[in-house]
């Protein structure tokens, strides 16, 4: 495979908008007729002691930004197939999360798209929910 230097495909603004090379490559060379989402975070996590596996998808927003066209929807639909599989089996744990906030990060709203549960939490909370040390609890809970 040749790497071939990629500084002139995605102008200035372009970095900001795409989230990669490829992402531009399909909405501008493919089909319109899908949608193209960049997820933010991926996480995945072996706990050897449990012998689960947990995978965690974080959409990452600012605190007033919105969603793009379609991508809470996907979001959605993850949530709903990713609960439909941690009720059949328990090696693999899949969450689905937006994480609303703004550096430094002093104040976050979690909201767990799996359990529809939003809670508010403070840095060290977000970190050890972010350092799977812990998971936000009913204690910091908007709703229930």
């Amino acid at each position: 495979m040749q790497h071939n230097k990629t500084e002139n495909y995605r102008n200035e603004k372009e970095l900001n908008y795409y989230g990669s090379d490829y992402n531009k490559f399909l909405r501008k060379e493919c089909s319109k007729k899908m949608t193209v989402n960049n997820i933010d975070v991926v996480q995945y996590k072996n706990d050897f002691k449990s012998k689960t596996e947990t995978i965690r998808i974080v959409e990452s927003k600012h605190g007033n930004e919105s969603f793009g066209t379609n991508q809470e929807k996907i979001l959605q639909i993850l949530a709903r197939a990713f609960k439909y599989l941690n009720g059949i089996q328990k090696k693999y744990i899949f969450q689905v999360y937006i994480v609303r906030g703004d550096p430094p990060f002093e104040k976050t709203i979690i909201t767990d798209l799996i359990n529809d549960k939003t809670f508010n939490v403070d840095k060290k909370e977000l970190i050890n929910f972010s350092e799977f040390k812990e998971n936000v609890t009913a204690t910091s809970s908007i709703n229930s």
